[in-house]
């Protein structure tokens, strides 16, 4: 009967991660997995990708803060090839590289699941945005993962030092032209572009009205003359 498990913050590491990917292969019941900050690498990543092939229950799964790099990307988006209940998988914070973001690109394009993927604080660069990009041309589960991906690359463009071209960020985030006002206005101060159309609609919330701050006025204090 358990749907929701949270073991966040723990030392759980890669062999505590294969002991719940073997659970996670007969489990039906569990929904919600919290992994984050539990040093767990690259061969964790893979045995809990492989419990996804099977794993028909598990819809969120938060691996963030943990240190798995390509090979662990690369197994999870063989996964999601075949996976059809995961619709949330955080990445965030961990060392995945242009080579682990072109294979979750090329699981995108069959995947029609996932609505949020966050790959904020990674070290992916041009190539690996350009690939996320183009799987986003043709992957048609909009929701909200599209904006997700979209800011989580374009603040890796301020923290991680990888990400250099205006041009690959706009490109990566165009195809979510449109679909939200709100975010697309956000992508669109963040990286300093002037042109509104480049991320959202004419449609984009109005910015907000500048409040005037009333001056407070002083009182002036009658002194009383002393006879």
């Amino acid at each position: 009967t358990v749907t929701f498990l949270n073991l966040l913050i723990n030392s759980i590491g890669d062999d505590g991660a294969k002991a719940l990917a073997k659970a996670l292969e007969t489990n039906n019941t569990l929904k919600q997995l919290h992994l984050d900050r539990n040093r767990i690498g690259d061969e964790g990543a893979k045995a809990l990708a492989e419990a996804m092939k099977t794993n028909n229950t598990l819809e969120t799964l938060w691996l963030h803060d943990n240190r798995i790099s390509d090979d662990g990307a690369k197994a999870l988006a063989e996964a999601l090839k075949t996976n059809d209940t995961v619709t949330f998988l955080n990445l965030l914070i961990n060392s995945i590289g242009d080579d682990g973001a072109k294979a979750l690109a090329k699981a995108l394009e069959t995947n029609n699941t996932l609505k949020q993927l966050h790959l904020d604080r990674n070290r992916i660069g041009d190539e690996g945005a350009k690939a996320l990009a183009e799987a986003m041309k043709t992957n048609n589960t909009c929701g909200e993962r599209q904006v997700r991906e979209g800011a989580g690359a374009l603040r890796g463009h301020f923290v991680n030092p990888t990400v250099k071209t205006g041009a690959t960020l706009r490109k990566f985030a165009q195809p979510m032209a449109g679909r939200c006002a709100v975010q697309g206005e956000r992508l669109r101060r963040l990286t300093k572009f002037t042109t509104r159309s480049t991320f959202c609609d004419e449609a984009s919330s109005q910015p907000a009205k500048k409040k005037k701050k009333k001056k407070k006025k002083k009182k002036k204090h009658k002194k009383k003359n002393k006879k």
